[in-house]
């Protein structure tokens, strides 16, 4: 049995649907918007489903575990918290050091604002004692 045939075996086996609706396999091999660091394990098979819900599992056949499970809907999420959440749309235009730089300056610029907030308060609240 291949790896390919094994990725299907597993896919069909946790989702319940026939290898006849599997649209493409392929192996994964880095981190994407499809397939986050939150799961950790690498390499793994892609196996994508055809119809309405669009699954897409992602298998180990080393192991035999189901790593992760998308539907078509998810993937939309998937693309929001990888482009806006992590700031990913600054990587073509400053790298990915120039996006650090900017984001560790922006939190450093709302620590700075609580604190001067913070401070204002206290001046306000003992004032008012």
């Amino acid at each position: 049995m291949t790896d390919t045939e094994q990725a299907v075996f597993l896919a069909t086996q946790y989702t319940g649907l026939s290898a006849s609706q599997v649209v493409a396999v392929s192996p994964v091999f880095s981190f994407s918007p499809e397939y986050d660091f939150r799961n950790k394990r690498l390499p793994v098979w892609r196996v994508d489903y055809a119809g309405e819900s669009g699954h897409s599992v992602f298998v180990d056949p080393a192991t035999g575990m189901l790593v992760d499970k998308t539907l078509a809907f998810q993937r939309v999420e998937a693309w929001v918290f990888s482009w806006l959440h992590k700031w990913n749309f600054m990587n073509p235009s400053l790298g990915m050091a120039g996006r650090d730089i900017l984001m560790s300056f922006f939190l450093l610029s709302i620590l700075l604002l609580a604190g001067l907030g913070i401070t204002q308060y206290q001046k306000k609240y003992r004032k008012s004692l």
